[in-house]
């Protein structure tokens, strides 16, 4: 492939990976032509299948968006903590989330 030689197998193996769920809308949005060609006509079929698409895809997008968000919203935090507490990253080790009954006196 042009894309291996390109950028290497790594990167060639993310970009098919992440192409799969977009090729999934694809599919569906050929199913809805070959469904709703004959009883709306041509141009009809060819709107509602693109609209399929187009919908399917604004939804993984938003999937995605909104999970790396999150993800980096776990990441400010985890800063946050470090410079407070001069704790690293991990979430349990923070004095705050601790409970009483987890710290452990001697």
């Amino acid at each position: 492939m042009i894309l291996h030689r390109r950028v290497g197998g790594p990167a060639t193996a993310a970009v098919l990976a992440n192409a799969v769920p977009g090729l999934a809308g694809f599919g569906a949005a050929l199913l809805t032509l070959h469904l709703t060609a004959v009883p709306l006509g041509s141009t009809p079929a060819l709107i509602v299948a693109l609209g399929v698409s187009v919908g399917w895809n604004t939804g993984l997008y938003v999937v995605r968006r909104r999970e790396s968000l999150r993800l980096a919203r776990y990441r400010l935090i985890g800063d946050i903590l470090e410079i407070r507490h001069g704790m690293p990253y991990y979430f349990d080790s923070c004095p705050c989330r601790q409970s009483e009954t987890s710290v452990v006196t001697k």
